[in-house]
């Protein structure tokens, strides 16, 4: 569901790519942690240590689709975010007219978040 919402709000990843003069890029896909453990902070310090290492693979940026009210603060603290696309989930549907995420609330909105790396290069992945 995610690909297709990605082309709903009217994203090409080729086309990012090109704009930005990227060679390699990563694709963010889903990140979930089980409800008994929200709000503890591990999504934040899986992301924190995800960026380095994606930029010691040499990915030159990463974007996300972002769904949740709980992934989205994490990326805004994070910083450095560029919102590409916002789209609210009603709005996404299927090309039989049927809601891609009949479970989302009607009036939240899937948004696409791009991070450009700079990362300095001598930074230590891990303690």
């Amino acid at each position: 569901r995610f690909v297709q919402a990605r082309s709903l709000i009217g994203f090409d990843p080729w086309a990012f790519m090109e704009e930005r003069n990227i060679g390699k890029v990563f694709e963010g896909g889903l990140l979930v942690v089980h409800n008994d453990h929200l709000g503890r902070g591990i999504a934040e310090l899986l992301v924190h240590h995800l960026l380095p290492v994606l930029q010691a693979r040499g990915c030159q940026a990463t974007y996300e689709v972002i769904s949740s009210k709980y992934s989205a603060p994490i990326m805004d603290r994070m910083g450095d975010f560029e919102v590409l696309a916002v789209k609210k989930f009603s709005e996404l549907v299927d090309d039989k007219g049927e809601l891609l995420f009949p479970d989302a609330d009607a009036n939240g909105a899937l948004s696409l978040k791009t991070r450009i790396l700079k990362i300095p290069p001598n930074l230590k992945l891990f303690d």
